[in-house]
Parts: structure tokens; sequence; C-alpha cells
């Protein structure tokens, strides 16, 4: 189940470059490196599939920019193009109130895990 779940988010990371890269949203440094932004919440998922992204933009040429931060400021910077992208914009619910209040100003690419992301208390069955 784990490897699953990497390979869908190696492949995920893989298509969420393509598009970055077709859509022009990297920066080049004065001696021409590409320099691209991540901006992610210090939450256990933002790390992990930050940082696999770091590692397929790494790996295709690219210096990278871990930014944390937490989730109001992320959707300012991504808004303001002070960082390039997220992995983890929780939506539709979670981070509605940044959403209605930036989403004009911020592409919505696609969702990582489609129908994976429910929020909620959980408890054992038996209570």
């Amino acid at each position: 189940m784990t490897k699953k779940i990497g390979k869908l988010l190696a492949l995920t990371g893989i298509i969420l470059a393509l598009c970055l890269f077709s859509a022009g949203c990297t920066d080049t440094s004065a001696d021409g490196a590409k320099k691209i932004s991540i901006g992610y919440v210090t939450w256990d998922c933002a790390i992990a599939s930050s940082n696999v992204m770091q590692q397929v933009f790494e790996e295709a040429g690219y210096d990278v920019e871990m930014i944390a931060v937490d989730a109001g400021p992320l959707f300012q910077a991504l808004a303001s193009g002070n960082v390039d992208f997220t992995t983890t914009g929780w939506l539709p619910h979670t981070h509605e109130h940044y959403w209605e209040q930036y989403g004009d100003r911020i592409d919505y690419v696609k969702d990582n895990i489609p129908g994976a992301a429910r929020i909620g208390l959980v408890v054992p069955t038996y209570v």
C-alpha cells in the first residue's frame, strides 16, 4: 500500500512538473540556473510530497527553494507569485476561506489523490 501511494505521488509529481514547465512559472537566476520555489505547511503529508517534488525538480536541473509557512501566508504567497506552487492545498473545504480570498489569482491544477482527503473525527467501530 505504501509503495502504491509512493508511486502515485511520484507520478503526480511528474505530471505537475510537466504542467509547471509548460506554464513557465519558474525563474532563471543570473548564472542561468532554473529556479522554482515550493511552499508547504509543516504537516507530514506536505513535507513528504514537497520533498518528492523537490527531488523531481532537482533531477530536471532546477534549483529548488523549499519554503515552510502557515496556510494563510502560503495562499497569499501563491497569489502574489512569491511561491511557485504547493502540493497540499486542502480544497474545497479546509482551505476554502483562503481559496475564496486568493483563488482568482491561483491556478488549481488537479487533485493529487482524488477522493483520498477525508477529514473528520475517526474512532474505532466499537465506540
